[in-house]
């Protein structure tokens, strides 16, 4: 008999079609092998394991807080998660979320994998072949004929030569096009 899919967990997938087999619904099964009770996805749920309160934690918070707000950054009833920050760390207004739906919001915005009380899967992006410039090629290569000039004739060769030595060996495919992920 084929089940839904609840999981892309194999071990969870296989609990939940072992219950099924045995008789147990669809959604008793699917409550065990998900270890988590139905409508427990709420925001209250998404934060309460955020906060730990040792000394150490509201430290950092309030260092987190201030340098939001010297940014000019609201953080009124927001929490600041450090995975979703741009680089900027507390200084990306993104990166400071009131709930689950603010962190949808920015997986889909920027394109990341996300996992847990919020799922979101990165689409592919296909990113067309970038090469070394012209111009830093043509340097390379004038440089090489300054100091080798019996090589003048073979100019074209040596670019050829200096463009293949230096593209990264990821975009050295087939059709020149690579697809990607973000994964944080």
């Amino acid at each position: 008999m084929s089940y839904p899919i609840i999981s892309d967990d194999p071990a969870v997938q296989a609990f939940y079609e072992a219950r099924r087999a045995e008789g147990t619904c669809h959604n008793m099964a699917e409550i065990f092998a998900t270890r988590r009770a139905p409508g427990c996805v709420t925001d209250r749920e998404f934060w309460r394991p955020k906060h730990s309160m040792t000394d150490v934690n509201v430290a950092v918070m309030r260092s987190d807080e201030q340098e939001a707000r010297a940014a000019g950054i609201n953080t009124n009833g927001m929490y600041y998660m450090k995975t979703m920050s741009d680089g900027r760390g507390p200084q990306d207004p993104e990166a400071w979320v009131a709930g689950r739906g603010d962190v949808k919001r920015l997986c889909e915005k920027r394109n990341y994998d996300c996992e847990g009380t919020v799922k979101h899967k990165a689409h592919e992006r296909v990113v067309e072949r970038v090469g070394v410039a012209d111009d830093v090629v043509a340097e390379a290569v004038s440089i090489q004929i300054e100091k080798e000039p019996e090589k003048a004739p073979k100019a074209k060769q040596l670019a050829a030569e200096y463009r293949e030595k230096h593209t990264p060996h990821w975009l050295k495919t087939e059709s020149g096009r690579v697809t990607t992920t973000n994964s944080k």
